[in-house]
């Protein structure tokens, strides 16, 4: 991502230590914690994102199974569950004007080597 505007992360030390590398890449920017990230709460996720600027560039670093619920929740809405992530594992998504389950459209996601190759080609 060309500029990132907010990155948020779970608490748990495995989390942490990714975010603290996003943060590196973003002239280390803060890092603000997330505690829905560890347990899984849609709703606190959903105020975290509506609480920020329209048009924010947002990262949140977390675990499976819940980021790939997350997704496919705001993806799709309802109890899809269709994405999972592999450690390492990004994506971004978008939102229009609502910040709503199911309003959420896919622009990317990527493994590991996907991401150190567009790193390397900088």
């Amino acid at each position: 991502l060309p500029g990132l505007d907010l990155l948020l992360s779970s608490p748990l030390v495995r989390a942490w230590q990714t975010a603290e590398i996003v943060a590196a890449a973003y002239d280390d920017m803060p890092i603000g914690i997330l505690d829905a990230a560890a347990s899984g709460d849609r709703t606190d996720l959903l105020d975290a994102l509506r609480e920020t600027p329209e048009g924010a560039t947002v990262a949140v670093v977390g675990h499976e199974p819940t980021h790939g619920y997350w997704t496919s929740w705001l993806l799709a809405g309802g109890d899809a569950d269709f994405v999972a992530y592999k450690k390492g594992e990004a994506c971004a998504v978008e939102f229009g004007s609502d910040v709503e389950p199911g309003a959420a459209r896919l622009l990317w996601k990527l493994r590991p080597k996907q991401l150190r190759a567009l790193g390397a080609a900088e």
